[in-house]
């Protein structure tokens, strides 16, 4: 049986509304990135973390990690990027590029020849690393 949204439930409550803090902003921006034309290389490579000692780590200590990302056969479309996402719920420091001093402070190089990244953040989300060049 489907509830009806504009009639009380069977307790005689009121039907639940969205909340204040509801942004539909992004629901609508997921949808678009959900519906974008994608390039065969997207989701292709791999991605690990590295270090040169095992460092013990838990929840509330900070760190710092080295983060690979190998891109696939199809190699990152000119025009395409790398993004690094730190979802909220972790309760991370969000990732930026602005301020080396800062907590999140992160980078990217790489080594393609005739290829560079240029940053752009999206406070409290993530950075994007697009890319001027084809790498393959």
């Amino acid at each position: 049986m489907e509830e009806d949204s504009d009639h009380e439930d069977a307790h005689g409550a009121p039907p639940p509304r969205d909340p204040p803090t509801a942004r539909y902003e992004l629901v609508e921006e997921l949808r678009a990135a959900r519906d974008a034309r994608r390039h065969a290389s997207d989701g292709g490579g791999r991605a690990w973390l590295e270090g040169s000692e095992a460092v013990e780590t838990y929840a509330g200590r900070g760190g710092r990690w080295t983060l690979v990302y190998e891109v696939g056969p199809d190699g990152i479309a000119e025009g395409g990027y790398v993004r690094l996402t730190v979802p909220a719920f972790w309760e991370w420091t969000p990732a930026q590029t602005r301020d080396p001093n800062g907590a999140g402070y992160t980078t990217a190089t790489l080594d393609a020849e005739g290829v560079a990244l240029t940053a752009r953040d999206n406070p409290g989300s993530w950075v994007d690393f697009l890319v001027d060049g084809r790498c393959q």
